[in-house]
């Protein structure tokens, strides 16, 4: 174990607090000036600058490094927040500012918080967490990146209850201010199950530095990252929290361990247009609902299958499918979680014509339109447009990205490409703190999906004639059903 012991500044004159009879409230060195006979003198309080002891109480632990034969879970790093103790209702004492002069520090100020509560969830603060679970071998993505994970069933939020931070200023250089500093901070873990909504686990660990053996740059802002990294660090040391990091059931399944299923897949040639495959795209897109809300799907084959979301589904073995407005029962079949996809079996489909898939390579600037039912089950068939930005590969899974619009709820929901075949399925988008999209958003190649589920296609020849009438399609459709 380490601890971290915090060196005392000698130079810390005390500071004292009062208010003046307007009310204004003052700082000093020395307390004011006893009032002339007649006038009552202020109420003066000495105010606490040292904080050297709590730097002492806190230690550095040792993290579980995970040694699993399989990856471990993917959590995905939500939030971070600040929220002081009593700063909600007045200014809170959360440290000292003090100037250098000739190498001493002096003149010391109290740092106020008075911005109760806020949140900080940003890239360059959570990411210095990400990498102390990544040294540990676990696995972790943040908040920004895909709030909409596909993979990730764990949701960890933060919380700082306490901070403390001690800083002597020295001078600027342009952009950049040198400082000594010392901080420490208290933080409330919270690890979600995001399918469930169910907190798996609290936790609360510590975390502390003392840089103040010289100036660095950026000083105050270093030692706050690095109280947190540490926090994070000692978390890691909690033998019940990382039990949770374990593999998902499922998760690093791959496909063949499930057995062949056999589907009516057909495939398109790409002689048609989305424009006038509208209707037929429309139909096979479908509203997914789970008692824990609702997403979108697709159907692959009118005899009765969709694909989905394993997220959309979660682990309910019931659900409803909404087509054309009709409510049917659909029982969950298959579910592989790691790639994010799910097969739900309906019975007595209404009528409605198979999707085509495509077998057209994407290029980088191609037009795809997105079909799904966000944010509620009233707009269900919304279509929405835009372009394929890039092909992504995240956690060794291959994602397309595209800047069309797709919101909470599309998830699952079919994507095709200019000719009005099927090339994907909604899976991830990055959101605000507030749950607007920045349309930045992922999907899972179709035949990516197909192959994770082991679906091979076969089955019934008339599935294979209903994308057109023309004769050539038709010949090199049984071509492909016969290889």
């Amino acid at each position: 174990m380490i601890v971290f012991v915090a060196t005392p500044v000698t130079s810390v004159a005390d500071v004292y607090r009062w208010v003046d009879d307007k009310g204004v409230t003052h700082y000093g060195d020395k307390p004011p000036a006893t009032k002339k006979q007649g006038k009552s003198s202020p109420d003066v309080a000495k105010v606490n600058l040292r904080g050297d002891k709590i730097f002492n109480q806190v230690k550095k632990k040792t993290p579980i490094t995970y040694q699993g034969k399989d990856k471990a879970a993917l959590v995905l790093f939500k939030e971070l927040q600040v929220k002081l103790k009593k700063s909600n209702r007045k200014d809170l004492h959360i440290g000292t500012r003090m100037q250098s002069n000739r190498g001493s520090c002096g003149n010391p100020q109290p740092i106020m918080w008075d911005q109760g509560f806020i949140d900080v969830s940003e890239n360059s603060l959570m990411s210095d967490v990400i990498v102390a679970f990544k040294e540990e071998n676990y696995r972790m993505i943040t908040g920004k990146l895909m709030s909409v994970s596909s993979s990730s069933r764990l949701t960890l939020k933060a919380t700082i209850s306490k901070l403390r931070i001690d800083v002597c200023n020295s001078y600027s250089q342009g952009k950049n201010s040198y400082q000594k500093a010392a901080a420490y901070v208290k933080v409330s873990w919270r690890l979600v199950d995001r399918l469930s909504k169910k907190i798996l686990h609290r936790n609360v660990s510590e975390g502390a530095v003392n840089d103040f053996d010289r100036f660095r740059r950026d000083g105050a802002e270093k030692a706050i990252f690095r109280a947190i990294t540490m926090a994070a660090r000692n978390l890691l040391a909690d033998e019940n929290f990382v039990d949770h990091m374990t593999p998902l059931p499922g998760q690093n399944v791959p496909a063949q361990s499930f057995a062949r299923l056999d589907v009516a897949l057909q495939y398109g040639n790409a002689k048609s247009t989305f424009k006038t495959e509208i209707e037929k795209v429309k139909s096979v897109a479908v509203t997914v609902r789970t008692p824990d809300g609702h997403g979108s799907g697709v159907i692959l084959d009118k005899a009765g299958y969709v694909l989905t979301n394993a997220h959309v589904v979660g682990k309910n073995r019931d659900v409803i499918i909404i087509v054309n407005n009709q409510e049917l029962p659909g029982k969950v079949i298959r579910r592989e979680p790691y790639r994010d996809v799910a097969l739900i079996e309906v019975k007595n489909l209404p009528a409605v014509k198979s999707v085509a898939i495509s077998k057209s390579k994407l290029t980088e600037g191609d037009t795809i339109y997105v079909i799904g039912t966000p944010l509620n089950e009233s707009l269900s068939n919304t279509v929405t447009k835009g372009v394929f930005s890039a092909f992504r590969k995240h956690d060794g899974l291959i994602y397309y990205q595209t800047d069309a619009a797709i919101n909470q709820g599309n998830s699952g929901g079919p994507v095709f490409d200019e000719k009005g075949e099927l090339i994907a399925i909604s899976v991830a988008g990055v959101f605000t703190q507030g749950g607007a999209s920045l349309n930045v958003n992922y999907l899972v190649p179709i035949e990516d999906a197909i192959k994770k589920l082991n679906i091979s296609e076969a089955r019934d020849m008339s599935h294979l004639f209903d994308v057109s009438d023309d004769k050539d399609q038709a010949s090199d459709e049984v071509k492909i059903k016969a290889k």
